[in-house]
């Protein structure tokens, strides 16, 4: 976006469960978020899976006076009511935090591997859908969609699964889906939200699966990128 981002950014280390479950991760997190939030900050978390945006948003809901929007990027909905037995996994968060009413509204942004029961889970919270096949040629035109639920005062999470991306330019993410945005569709996508950015996570990205450090270059820009969003909203 323009400017340095090295001096403004404080590390709060990370994340330690005691124990290897969920519900011990979701206890670690909780927090560290308010921690941030209560020191006037706002966090960008770096994942691990996206079942830490639950948490995240549960923390963060707490320490904000007005309903946000959530923007969503995924090559997934990440929406199912009870994915193999466990409502807390990866591919269930927005199920969450769209049954206990977290945010006013989710956009999600890139898919393209909706599941019949995505979709009725899509119509039931009336999730706004852009899905990649739909997707703008230039990512700076996202903005136009983007408006029709988001004012200049919305606070604004945004949630960017490195999966959405086309899996040739980011490899190393578990669920590899062809047909995906390109690295500058989603910078120019992330530049354009309009709203007051609150928080962000960047998730999914896997380096066992990465190839040659690609996608971990790719990650460090994004993670840039949603950094300056986040200052900029100050």
């Amino acid at each position: 976006m323009g400017f340095d981002v090295s001096n403004e950014i404080d590390d709060f280390g990370d994340v330690t469960p005691l124990l290897s479950s969920f519900d011990s991760t979701y206890e670690a997190v909780e927090p560290i978020i308010s921690k941030i939030m209560k020191k006037g900050m706002k966090p960008l978390v770096l994942g691990g899976d996206h079942s830490i945006s639950f948490p995240v948003l549960k923390a963060l809901k707490l320490h904000l006076t007005e309903p946000f929007v959530i923007v969503h990027f995924d090559a997934h909905p990440d929406i199912y009511e009870n994915f193999m037995d466990n409502p807390s996994s990866h591919a269930s968060p927005f199920a969450r935090i769209l049954e206990n009413n977290m945010c006013k509204k989710l956009i999600s942004v890139g898919v393209r591997t909706a599941t019949e029961h995505q979709r009725q889970q899509i119509k039931k919270y009336d999730v706004t859908l852009v899905e990649a096949k739909d997707f703008p040629a230039k990512g700076c035109d996202l903005r136009g969609p983007l408006l029709r639920h988001i004012s200049a005062s919305t606070p604004v999470y945004i949630s960017f699964d490195m999966d959405v991306l086309e899996p040739g330019l980011a490899p190393g993410v578990s669920h590899r889906e062809a047909g995906g945005l390109t690295v500058r569709q989603a910078i120019d996508a992330i530049h354009c939200i309009p709203g007051v950015c609150v928080g962000a996570d960047l998730v999914e990205f896997n380096p066992l699966r990465d190839l040659d450090g690609v996608t971990a270059s790719v990650a460090a820009k994004l993670m840039k990128e949603l950094a300056a969003k986040l200052l900029l909203a100050n």
